[in-house]
């Protein structure tokens, strides 16, 4: 049993409402267990469940004395629920979590250090979203409006004047409560089916001394769910109003009326429209424009401001379109609307690809290859990037900058962009070459088309930073985490520092391949101790996590020199070699269960190709061979010695796998053909041509 916890209050109170939650409960409590912060209490409230919940609960809460199981008071109101565990709480902190969505695991450890570095009463964070159906996860920009909040932290609300709400969602899970905080001020959640959030974090906000955030998306929030509560808006449509009415009187007992009257003018317009836009029938329309033209937008005081008095002054628009007109009237203009906006948007795409053509032209009537960009000569004394990150480029337009706009949003962490065009026949130039104008930590390499491994070779043998990584145009990091890798790896005095990913759905993927890859990135269990890079990748195997993306870790880039480490050039899965011999020689190795990598998964990549023309036989074959020779220079402990076989007999498999499925017989002697043939490639050749009279 895990007993993290000390006999004195925790730090941290994290209370969790379940309600038939077992499809997606276990990770989500696995996220809390994870926190790298392990001095917290786990409440978690099971609030009637009727399926497998409970049993999920029940094994954490005995293997881990922090969790503990109470019963809710299944009145089919989270916001009730958690009242239960709002009332038992110990912590110093109080921290919320529903039960289909997932904490990063540094989110405790950084509202909490932030919370109390600024002694504030709230912590603002970001989120992002992952559709339950297609498994696309988006960082969601509106999540958290740090641009319209104060720049100094901490600040009180009144300092945020009239964007203090439109900055900020109504979602109590993106926050951190001091609890003593919320206790003085008799702060509980509404006991409403929908809407419980609003007033309980729209009240905190307003009532807090000091609030301060921590501006990176921490949380993944689940959309899509059909079992959730927000799946049944039409049932309850006019609950926003009751929230909005308690949260205003709560303001005006406080004595707050005048000091916020323009942030709550603002969220009241913001709000209600909110509601109106996503009712789904009439009735439910009809509803909450009823309760918006009758009860809120008076009681707010909305209807004859200026513009310039909301946050946004569409804002008063909104109000004007709710006021003149039925609920009728409101309808048909925003069928209207939905159809001219579905229209531009076709017309502007037509434009784009128009554009596109005629750029395409231009690039393909250029005489040979452009030069290559080297911004080194722009800022040669500079000292060494922390990281240099590798994105080797072949046709990658349409997911350019995504990949690049992740990268350089990295904070805390001096970077340099190594973008590596393959040969790019689409204008994935001139996207990166824009990008290097602008900002100079982005430079350009130009070659002819040899591969992705030809691509991070040359990347790499640029690069300037203490420590190198590897991004994949068309997938892009989740989070604002660089600069926390580099730290533990400086602290650590790392070798190779390896985290987590997250996949999600491209349209076209086959059911049968998004089942292969929808998990796959995602270690479930943490190897948080420093080790050989043997024992770690021993230990993964053994756990069934081990995973061979370069993409999935940074590493010192002395180290990597020293070893005279590169990818093979010419073959497909060349991942598998070149990590095997990384982590074979890394003497320091570290894993942090973060999923900070968001890895595309698409009908015509190379991972869900990968039996075309018969690459992946070879490249399976190939990594086999480099296997072995690493192995036959190295006296293996028994500890390690048949998780580390195991993984060069899974290549082989793998390489047999892919040979029955795409190759001729007899074509042995061509696919060893590309082997070279030291003694360790003629045992490997002896060894096929052995499976292959088997299979004859």
């Amino acid at each position: 049993m895990i007993s993290a916890q000390p006999a004195s209050s925790p730090r941290v109170s994290v209370v969790m409402t379940v309600f038939n939650g077992e499809r997606h409960l276990r990770e989500a409590i696995f996220s809390i267990q994870a926190q790298t912060l392990i001095d917290f209490e786990a409440i978690i409230v099971d609030d009637g469940s009727t399926d497998g919940s409970r049993k999920i609960i029940d094994e954490f809460v005995a293997q881990d004395e922090r969790f503990i199981c109470v019963a809710g008071p299944s009145i089919g109101s989270a916001g009730a629920a958690r009242n239960v565990g709002l009332e038992m709480a110990k912590g110093r902190f109080i921290s919320f979590l529903d039960a289909d969505d997932i904490f990063s695991p540094s989110l405790l450890q950084k509202l909490a250090d932030r919370a109390e570095a600024h002694d504030a009463d709230v912590v603002l964070t970001g989120f992002s979203s992952l559709d339950d159906e297609t498994g696309e996860i988006r960082r969601q920009r509106w999540g958290l409006r740090s641009d319209r909040l104060p720049a100094a932290q901490p600040f009180a609300p009144r300092e945020a004047g009239k964007f203090l709400f439109y900055g900020v969602n109504p979602a109590a899970w993106s926050k951190l409560f001091r609890t003593e905080f919320v206790r003085e001020r008799g702060l509980r959640f509404q006991s409403l089916r929908r809407s419980n959030d609003t007033f309980f974090t729209y009240a905190a906000i307003a009532l807090a001394s000091k609030i301060s955030m921590v501006d990176e998306s921490l949380i993944t929030y689940r959309t899509g769910n059909a079992l959730s509560l927000q799946g049944s808006i039409d049932k309850t449509p006019t609950e926003f109003a009751e929230a909005l009415r308690a949260l205003q009187e709560t303001v005006r007992l406080a004595g707050l009326l005048d000091d916020l009257d323009e942030p709550l003018a603002s969220l009241a317009v913001r709000v209600g429209v909110g509601a109106l836009q996503r009712a789904n029938t009439y009735n439910s329309v009809e509803a909450t424009h009823r309760a918006l033209v009758e009860g809120v937008f008076p009681l707010y005081g909305v209807l004859d401001r200026a513009p310039e008095a909301f946050a946004v002054p569409s804002l008063a628009e909104q109000v004007k379109q709710v006021m003149s007109g039925t609920a009728g009237d409101w309808l048909m203009r925003e069928r209207r609307s939905a159809q001219s906006q579905a229209k531009r948007a076709t017309d502007e795409v037509a434009k784009f690809r128009e554009e596109l053509a005629t750029r395409h032209q231009h690039h393909r009537g250029l005489a040979g290859l452009e030069p290559s960009i080297d911004t080194t000569s722009r800022d040669s004394s500079a000292d060494r990037p922390d990281v240099s990150i590798v994105v080797p480029i072949y046709n990658a337009e349409r997911w350019l900058d995504e990949a690049l706009s992740s990268a350089l949003a990295q904070t805390g962490v001096d970077l340099e962009v190594i973008c590596v065009d393959d040969g790019s026949t689409d204008s994935s130039r001139e996207v990166v070459n824009s990008y290097a104008t602008a900002d100079d930590r982005v430079r350009v390499v130009v070659q002819e088309n040899a591969g992705q491994a030809a691509a991070r070779n040359a990347g790499a043998a640029h690069a300037r930073g203490r420590y190198i990584a590897y991004l994949d145009s068309d997938d892009y990091y989740r989070s604002d985490a660089f600069g926390a890798l580099v730290s533990t790896a400086d602290r650590d005095n790392l070798d190779v520092l390896m985290f987590d990913g997250r996949s999600f759905r491209d349209e076209g993927v086959a059911d049968d391949t998004w089942s292969r890859y929808a998990d796959y990135y995602g270690r479930r269990v943490s190897f948080s101790a420093i080790d050989s890079g043997l024992a770690v990748m021993a230990d993964m195997r053994r756990a069934g996590a081990y995973r061979v993306s370069p993409c999935l870790y940074i590493a010192r880039r002395d180290f990597i020199a020293s070893e005279g480490l590169s990818f093979r050039q010419g073959m497909v899965h060349e991942d598998d070699l070149y990590t095997f011999q990384l982590l074979m020689r890394a003497r320091r190795v570290c894993h942090t269960a973060s999923p900070i990598y968001a890895r595309r998964v698409r009908p015509d990549s190379t991972m869900t190709t990968e039996n075309a023309q018969g690459r992946s036989a070879l490249g399976y074959l190939t990594a086999y061979a480099g296997m072995l020779r690493e192995l036959s220079s190295v006296e293996l402990a028994s500890s390690v010695r048949a998780q580390v076989v195991g993984i060069v007999d899974n290549t082989f498999a793998a390489f047999l796998r892919n040979y029955r499925a795409t190759a001729a017989p007899g074509e042995v002697d061509r696919l060893m053909a590309a082997v070279d043939m030291d003694a360790v490639g003629l045992a490997v050749f002896e060894a096929v041509k052995r499976t292959e009279r088997k299979l004859k």
